[in-house]
């Protein structure tokens, strides 16, 4: 996943942004050209694709894989745990909270990661097959509610 999403990251802003010298650079010398910086992260964008459905399978596939899934549903004991690790941070409590096989931490970080992957994948199916999509959320997904 770290793969494509540092290829999607290196070749989607010189992309996006081809105006500026170090875009140039990138597209042009490091890349080989436009056609090239665009199928690289096409194929980035497809091995995203293939380890979200795959990590998607891992629930399904064996049951240590569903019973850990479950287990990063964030709940209100993570909440809980959240105050109390503030508290401790202050010096309100001797200890911070004792977790369980996640803290809310690690739930956040993995729930961050997901989500931005969907929406990686999302509106980057939309600016790929745009024939297939309203004109008004194209323009929203490629240039992004701003501008």
């Amino acid at each position: 996943m770290i793969v494509s999403v540092v290829t999607l990251i290196l070749t989607g802003i010189p992309l996006k942004f081809p105006e500026f010298d170090l875009s140039k650079f990138i597209i042009i010398d490091v890349l080989g050209g436009l056609q090239n910086s665009t199928l690289i992260h096409r194929v980035a964008a497809v091995g995203l694709i293939i380890v979200g459905v795959w990590h998607l399978g891992i629930p399904f596939s064996r049951s240590s894989g569903w019973r850990d899934f479950l287990l990063m549903i964030p709940r209100p004991r993570d909440a809980k745990d959240l105050l109390q690790t503030i508290s401790f941070f202050l010096g309100k409590r001797a200890s911070g909270p004792k977790f369980g096989r996640f803290s809310f931490i690690e739930k956040f970080d993995y729930w961050a990661v997901y989500w931005g992957m969907v929406i990686m994948i999302g509106s980057g199916s939309i600016m790929w097959f745009k024939e297939y999509f309203p004109k008004t959320l194209v323009r929203y997904s490629s240039r992004g509610p701003l501008r």
